[in-house]
């Protein structure tokens, strides 16, 4: 029943439920959409701020999202740059949840446009997780890889910002601040993928030892 209803939605976020490495079973499916819930955000609200940890996991049901990275003090709006937009149909938040982590990376709300989301709160979708461990295996794999890609376009977008007369900046500094700010990064903005999938694996080693004490 549940299912039924929320087909449109199963149709548009597919990629939650149907992999190519997973299929969500009817149970994890119907728990799943039974605690999602609607928030709306005017434009260019702030949705997560940086420095701030996941309170939900959010889908965009409608809207875009901007991704904003700053460079400089805290209170100097010009520093305040986006990077990246996510499109109607994505999500968010799942690596910081899934990991622990707190974003480096200001998520608002688009000008000109209502952003409608849908949501599950944090404990719920970790609960889900504990309760379906191949649920859990896929959708922590997928999140650090998400996370990579989030990483790979800042990086991309600061070499960007150096080749460009930045007047406003000093360079050696804008290069410094935002290596060290690379999204929920503990190491260095050099990094490499392989680097990327050692701490992936003490990082799930971490997980599955919380995952049996509980």
């Amino acid at each position: 029943m549940v299912n039924a209803l929320f087909s449109e939605f199963v149709k548009n976020f597919f990629y939650l439920f149907n992999d190519s490495e997973f299929e969500a079973g009817c149970e994890f499916t119907s728990n799943f959409l039974s605690n999602i819930y609607s928030r709306l955000y005017l434009p260019e609200n702030t949705i997560v701020d940086y420095g701030e940890g996941f309170s939900e996991f959010i889908m965009i049901q409608e809207g875009v999202v901007s991704l904003q990275m700053r460079l400089g003090q805290a209170n100097d709006e010009k520093s305040v740059q986006e990077f990246f937009v996510l499109p109607t149909f994505s999500y968010f938040g799942d690596y910081q949840i899934l990991f622990e982590l707190k974003s480096q990376i200001i998520y608002k709300a688009k000008e000109n446009k209502l952003l409608t989301t849908l949501c599950i709160v944090k404990d719920k979708l970790l609960e889900l997780m504990d309760d379906y461990p191949e649920a859990r295996k896929y959708y922590m794999e997928r999140a650090w890889l998400r996370r990579i890609e989030f990483r790979r376009r800042q990086k991309k977008f600061i070499k960007e910002l150096i080749s460009l007369d930045l007047s406003q900046y000093n360079k050696d500094k804008v290069i410094e601040e935002t290596e060290e700010q690379s999204d929920d990064s503990y190491v260095s903005g050099d990094e490499s993928l392989q680097s990327d999938t050692e701490e992936q694996k003490q990082m799930m080693k971490k997980k599955s030892a919380n995952c049996r004490r509980h």
